[in-house]
């Protein structure tokens, strides 16, 4: 599987290769025409141009001066927590299991 594939891509790369090669090299088949263009890098002419104005750096405004920021308003005193519930006395505890088993009848 593996060989065919490597075989498949080494005959479709060689193809390509062979039509783009071909393209690039070979004459056309047609007859030249009566009109053809021609393209050459056209430099452009050289003209004696004045020196550019002397240019001023404009005025700087004057910076607007900061808003100041409204007063926080005073927050209200906080209320004071209630008192805490006492605490049970002692919550009944279950008996270990060693004792249940010592009571427990045969």
């Amino acid at each position: 599987m593996c060989a065919a594939t490597v075989a498949l891509h080494f005959a479709a790369i060689d193809w390509v290769g062979g039509r783009l090669s071909a393209q690039t090299h070979r004459a056309s088949e047609l007859k030249p025409s009566l009109m053809t263009a021609q393209l050459r890098l056209a430099l452009p002419k050289r003209v004696e141009t004045p020196p550019p104005p002397e240019i001023t750096p404009l005025a700087q405004k004057a910076p607007k001066p900061a808003v100041p920021l409204p007063k926080p308003r005073p927050r209200p005193a906080a209320e004071p927590l209630p008192e805490p519930a006492p605490l049970a006395a002692s919550a009944p505890t279950e008996p270990d299991v060693s004792s249940l088993l010592a009571n427990e009848p045969p």
